[in-house]
């Protein structure tokens, strides 16, 4: 992972309900958005939704350029970071390790959101501000997900 990096919390969402957990904001991740496995079943058990098959699976390159294993599956929701909300984002469901979710360099680039490492945040352009909502969300943090 060459580019600036943090961690920073956010929710994925659908129907009302939401699971809190954290992603790691990474500018050198060469991809959209990752979530992990465990966690995309975690998630999509508690949100009662079932991961969508791609049409073709998508070959995948560790950090270190090693191949592993192919993208087969994507959950779509809702994402919320910095009271910013996101519809719809597909994330691309993908052993990640130590990381529930992965916000990649082609999402911070379509939303022109640059990575302050040194800040310790995400710097969002001036024509995105945080979301207005009236909806109530009941979310869960993800660590209580796990037995």
């Amino acid at each position: 992972m060459g580019g600036p990096h943090l961690t920073i919390p956010c929710t994925l969402s659908k129907n009302g309900y939401g699971v809190q957990l954290h992603a790691l904001a990474d500018s050198g991740a060469n991809g959209f958005i990752f979530i992990d496995t465990t966690c995309a079943i975690d998630v999509a058990k508690h949100l009662n939704i079932k991961a969508q098959k791609l049409p073709m699976a998508i070959a995948v390159k560790g950090y270190d350029g090693a191949s592993q294993n192919a993208i087969t599956h994507v959950l779509r929701l809702r994402l919320t970071v910095n009271g910013r909300k996101f519809h719809n984002i597909p994330l691309l469901i993908l052993n990640l390790g130590s990381h529930d979710c992965i916000l990649g360099r082609k999402w911070l680039e379509m939303f022109n959101i640059l990575v302050d490492a040194r800040g310790q945040r995400l710097r969002w352009p001036p024509d995105l501000p945080p979301s207005n909502s009236v909806l109530k969300e009941l979310v869960t943090p993800r660590s209580s997900l796990r037995p």
